[in-house]
């Protein structure tokens, strides 16, 4: 079931990028971000959503009212209706998240968070980088920090990658 509900949300978000790609700015995109930390904290938003008594045309109205007050991009409010009118409000938050994640890759843009168990030098840093930038040959953003947690070496890790050394 999880395997499906990704493919299908990989296939909105691909769709989405396709008509919208353009209108995504950065102020859109860091809504994206904001209203994905929204769903994550607050899970009956779907679930209510889901209700199979409340009619669609009540929840578009509702979500219209909402959204407009809490100032939701518009981009967000038609993924929304969208998802509903298709039966598929379960999956939005699979849907936002694979919007920013294969817009990112589009960008060829990669962010990837070093952590190590010490304080690394800038030779160090830049060498770890210059790894990563051969390896996947796209744009790297990287960010270091030092995890207590590690007895040695040196994780790097991105949305879809894993190193461990």
């Amino acid at each position: 079931m999880q395997v499906i509900e990704n493919t299908i949300a990989k296939k909105y978000a691909i769709a989405f990028l396709n008509l919208f790609e353009k209108k995504l700015t950065i102020g859109c995109l860091k809504s994206f971000e904001s209203f994905s930390r929204f769903l994550d904290a607050n899970k009956l938003f779907s679930a209510t959503l889901s209700i199979p008594s409340i009619s669609l045309k009540n929840k578009i109205a509702t979500l219209e009212i909402i959204c407009t007050k809490q100032n939701i991009n518009p981009l967000i409010t038609k993924i929304i209706i969208l998802l509903l009118r298709n039966k598929r409000i379960e999956i939005l938050d699979k849907v936002i998240k694979s919007i920013l994640f294969f817009h990112k890759k589009r960008l060829q843009v990669q962010k990837f968070i070093i952590s190590t168990s010490h304080t690394l030098d800038e030779k160090e840093k830049e060498e770890i980088s210059l790894f990563i930038k051969r390896t996947i040959n796209d744009t790297v953003k990287t960010t270091f920090i030092i995890d207590k947690h590690l007895i040695s070496g040196v994780r790097i890790k991105s949305d879809g990658l894993l190193w461990e050394r």
